[in-house]
């Protein structure tokens, strides 16, 4: 099984592969810059929160979603994603009870345990069933780049020990657009773990940075406990989750990584199942992954739920209130 994962150059210092693509990116990163320019945004009520990342794949912006909806504590809150790996174009709320991850995808199938859900390609088409639906406050997971909404706070979610990589556009390294440009737009950032990575030692002082803390489940991480296990992940980058497994000390025999987002073929699954046998091992594997699975297939995998805990979730959840209340004209926009 070959792991397709994010190129290990985007987050090396810059070499010749990413010297030799780096004119490829600067045309991707013009291409975006146009896009974004010509856009004209639908106007926003009710008010959105977009989380999303100036990297592709792997900056924790449904976790984020998750984490900060929660804090807020509001019940007209609704999420808003595209829906990727999904075959339904939408506007269509997830029924978690109904849809599966190929028709909407993984992550908002996560979301909707929390709250409403919708995926929409289109995402104003989103907004408009959302706000129809009794929305009082959107938050978006992605679209950072998406420029048919205007939100009114801009999170922008990274990890601190990724940064943004080799600070080079796609192909040549992980960036959607611009640095320079993509931090002037957003609001704030969300650190997942602290922001020691060197990309992120100079950020703008106008920009208040929120470190949140992976936390796995545990009563999930005591059941592994003394227990060999093979772990398995379809993200974009697998070895985070392993990492965190060994670190709290869970014994893995093998790991396993594939493409973000990725179906596992029943030949895959049988190769898996198979090496869990010869290893006598509990199969192990992130919720995304574990939401993706069959429903026979589910009751042979541990499933490691991680929540992200704030430093200091007051302040991050005065700063959204204080956003959100000054962008409202001080109307109807407490969230706290």
């Amino acid at each position: 099984m070959t792991n397709v994962q994010t190129p290990d150059f985007w987050y090396a210092p810059p070499g010749i592969r990413s010297r030799l693509l780096a004119p490829i990116g600067y045309l991707y990163g013009q291409a975006t810059r146009h896009r974004l320019s010509r856009a004209k945004p639908e106007p926003t009520q009710p008010p959105v929160i977009c989380i999303g990342n100036l990297t592709a794949g792997g900056g924790g912006k449904t976790p984020s979603a998750i984490a900060l909806h929660d804090l807020l504590g509001r019940r007209d809150v609704h999420f808003l994603s595209r829906g990727h790996g999904g075959r339904a174009a939408g506007p269509v709320m997830v029924n978690p009870g109904q849809h599966k991850a190929h028709d909407v995808g993984d992550e908002p199938l996560l979301l909707a345990r929390h709250a409403p859900c919708w995926v929409a390609r289109n995402r104003a088409a989103g907004h408009q069933a959302a706000a129809a639906s009794g929305a009082g406050l959107i938050i978006m997971d992605d679209g950072l780049q998406n420029p048919s909404l205007t939100p009114s706070l801009r999170l922008l979610a990274v990890k601190g020990n990724l940064g943004f990589g080799n600070a080079q556009l796609i192909p040549a390294g992980p960036l959607r657009e611009p640095l320079a440009s993509g931090l002037e737009r957003v609001d704030a950032l969300l650190s997942i773990g602290p922001p020691e990575h060197p990309t992120l030692s100079r950020l703008p002082d106008d920009k208040p940075v929120f470190i949140g803390h992976y936390v796995p489940d545990p009563t999930v991480m005591a059941s592994l406990q003394d227990r060999k296990c093979l772990a398995f992940a379809g993200i974009a980058r697998p070895n985070g989750f392993f990492e965190m497994l060994r670190e709290h000390g869970i014994a893995l025999v093998n790991q396993l990584g594939f493409a973000d987002h990725e179906t596992l073929s029943d030949g895959a699954w049988q190769q898996l199942t198979h090496l869990a046998r010869s290893y006598d091992a509990q199969l192990v594997t992130t919720e995304k992954d574990w939401v993706r699975l069959k429903p026979e297939q589910r009751d042979q995998v541990t499933a490691v739920p991680i929540t992200l805990s704030w430093e200091n979730s007051s302040a991050l959840a005065g700063f959204v209130t204080e956003r959100l209340n000054a962008k409202a004209g001080g109307a109807a926009a407490d969230v706290s």
